[in-house]
C-alpha cells in the first residue's frame, strides 16, 4: 500500500514537472536546469540480517508498517548482525539527476541505555556498504521513535545513478552495537524507509571539443590525422553523457560536409568512441566514421571540424569549430640567381655564396626558415657536392631563407661550405634550387649553369705590323 501511494505521489508530480515545462516553453521563458522531485517514503521490499554479529529474527518484518517487528537480542558488549532492507521499488526516470537519499528508521530499544547505532550506510549491491557512514551515536529510545538519516541533497558521500537507485540491490544496511558491559539490550526495528530527491536536467553540456586535428595546423594529403579525437562532458550537475553519444561534422573549403561515404550539402553527424560519464566527468572521444580516403585528391584550402556532445537527457553542445589548412599543391617558385645563367669564371672570381628566391604558391601554407636547399653537380663525372665531398647521388645543401606565408618571396643564400674552385677541373657546373613549404611539399626549380674556366689562353700573337 505505501509503495503504491509512493509511486502514485511519483507519477503525479512528473505529470506536473511536464506541465510546468510545456508552459514555461510556450510562454518564451526558459525552464530553470533543476526542478527538485521526490519519490517515497518507500518501505523495503525485503529485509535480511547478514554479516558478522548477532542475527537479527524475522527482518522481513520491516516491510511492512506496524507489528510483527524484527529484533536483535545483543549481548553485552556486541554489535547486533546487519539489518538489510532492499528491493525499495524506485522508479527514478533514468534521465534524472539523483541530488539527495532521506532515511527514516523507526526503532527502539529495550533499556533506555546503552544501545545505538553503529552502522547506518547505504548500499548498491545488497550488502556491500558505500560512502559514508551516517550512524548517529544516539541512544536508542524505549518507544519506537523514528530517526532520520541523510536528506534532500546529501548523497552519503558517493555518486548516484537512478539505475543504481532501482535496482532492487539498493538498500540501507543498518548495525546496532550494545555498550553496555553486563546486560543484553533488546533492538526492534518497525521499518527503514528511503526517500529520494532528484531532478530532471535541462542544462546541454559543458565540452565539446576538437583536438586532434590542432586548431591553425596545416597539413599536406598524407598528414591528414587518421582519426579524429576530442573531448566531451556534461555539465557538473547533470545526468553524464550515454557511451558514444558525441559526434562531430567535417566541413570542406567549399561548404560541403562529408557523410562518412561522399560530400553533401547537408550537416552530417559522424560516429564516435569514447565511455560512458556520470556528472560534469570528461570523456575523451576518437573518431569512428571513415574519413576522407584520399586527402592528396581534396582541394586545398581550410577544413572545419565541430564536436557536439549530446547528455543522457538528450540536451546538446556544439563546440567551438576548428579549422586545419590542407595543402597539396608545391610551391611555386625555386630560382638561382647567384652564380648567373650562362655566366663563366675563374677560380679566383667564383661568388663566395650561391643565392636565389623561394616562394610557396598563392594559398600555400609557405615556407619554414632556412628550408630551401640546392645542389651542386660537375661536369666531369656528374657527381654532386655535399659540402666535404663529391658522391655519385644528389646531394642538397643548406640555405637560409626567412620563413614566408601564402605565396610571399624570400631571398635564400647558401651556408654550405662550397668546394675549392682553384682544385676544379673546367667545365660546366649546374646549380639547381629547391623549395620546401611547410607541410613537405617540394618544388625544384630550373637548373642554371654556369662555366668555371682556370686555363690561361693558349695565344696571344701579333700579325701586323710583321715582326
Amino acid at each position: 500500500m505505501d509503495r503504491t501511494r509512493s509511486l502514485a505521489k511519483t507519477g503525479s508530480l512528473m505529470a506536473l514537472w511536464v506541465t510546468l515545462m510545456c508552459a514555461l516553453i510556450g510562454a518564451g521563458i526558459a525552464p530553470v536546469s533543476a526542478f527538485a522531485l521526490s519519490s517515497g517514503p518507500n518501505n523495503a521490499g525485503a529485509g535480511a540480517s547478514g554479516g558478522s554479529g548477532t542475527a537479527w529474527s524475522n527482518p522481513g518484518n520491516i516491510t511492512t508498517v506496524g507489528s510483527p517487528y524484527a529484533t536483535c537480542a545483543i549481548p553485552s558488549s556486541s554489535n547486533s548482525a546487519q539489518l538489510r532492507a532492499t528491493s525499495y521499488g524506485f522508479s527514478i526516470p533514468t534521465t534524472a539527476v539523483v541530488d539527495g537519499v532521506s532515511v527514516t528508521i523507526n526503532r527502539q530499544s529495550s533499556n533506555s541505555s546503552n544501545l545505538q547505532d553503529a552502522v547506518v550506510q547505504l548500499t548498491k549491491d545488497g550488502s556491500t556498504l558505500v560512502g559514508s557512514n551516517l550512524f548517529s551515536g544516539t541512544t536508542w529510545p524505549t518507544s519506537l521513535t523514528t530517526a532520520s538519516y541523510g536528506g534532500t541533497s546529501n548523497l552519503w558521500g558517493t555518486t548516484w545513478t537512478p539505475a543504481e537507485i532501482n535496482a532492487s540491490t539498493f538498500g540501507v544496511v543498518l548495525q546496532a552495537q550494545n555498550t553496555s558491559s553486563f546486560s543484553t539490550r533488546t533492538g526492534t526495528v518497525d521499518y527503514i524507509q528511503v526517500t529520494v530527491t532528484y531532478h530532471m536536467d535541462t542544462t546541454p553540456p559543458a565540452t565539446a571539443s576538437v583536438t586532434s586535428p590542432a586548431s591553425g595546423s596545416i597539413y599536406a594529403g598524407a598528414g591528414v590525422p587518421a582519426s579524429f579525437s576530442g573531448s566531451a562532458a556534461d555539465d557538473a550537475s547533470g545526468v553524464g553523457l550515454n557511451a558514444n553519444s558525441t559526434t562531430f561534422t567535417l566541413q570542406r573549403p567549399d561548404g560541403q560536409y562529408w557523410n562518412g561515404v561522399s560530400w553533401g550539402a547537408s550537416a552530417f553527424p559522424l560516429g564516435t568512441a569514447h565511455s560512458a560519464t556520470t556528472a560534469g566527468t570528461t570523456a575523451s572521444w576518437t573518431s569512428t566514421s571513415t574519413l576522407p580516403p584520399e586527402w592528396n585528391l581534396l582541394p586545398d584550402g581550410v577544413y572545419t571540424v565541430t564536436a557536439t556532445a549530446k547528455d543522457k537527457s538528450g540536451n546538446s553542445f556544439t563546440g567551438s569549430a576548428v579549422t586545419f589548412t590542407l595543402d597539396n599543391t608545391a610551391p611555386a617558385t625555386a630560382t638561382v640567381t647567384t652564380p648567373a645563367d650562362l655566366s663563366s669564371w675563374r677560380a679566383g672570381t667564383m661568388p663566395a655564396t650561391f643565392s636565389g628566391s623561394a616562394a610557396d604558391n598563392a594559398g600555400g601554407a609557405g615556407l619554414n626558415a632556412n628550408s630551401t636547399s640546392f645542389t651542386l653537380q660537375r661536369p666531369s663525372d656528374n657527381y654532386y657536392w655535399t659540402g666535404s665531398a663529391w658522391q655519385a647521388s644528389a646531394a642538397y645543401l643548406a640555405a637560409t631563407n626567412t620563413a614566408t606565408t601564402s605565396g610571399s618571396s624570400a631571398t635564400w643564400t647558401s651556408s654550405a661550405t662550397m668546394p675549392a674552385w682553384s682544385t676544379l677541373s673546367n667545365g660546366v657546373y649546374t646549380v639547381t634550387a629547391r623549395a620546401t613549404d611547410k607541410v613537405g611539399n617540394t618544388f625544384t626549380g630550373t637548373a642554371v649553369t654556369f662555366t668555371l674556366d682556370r686555363t690561361a689562353p693558349t695565344t696571344a700573337s701579333v700579325t701586323t705590323p710583321a715582326n
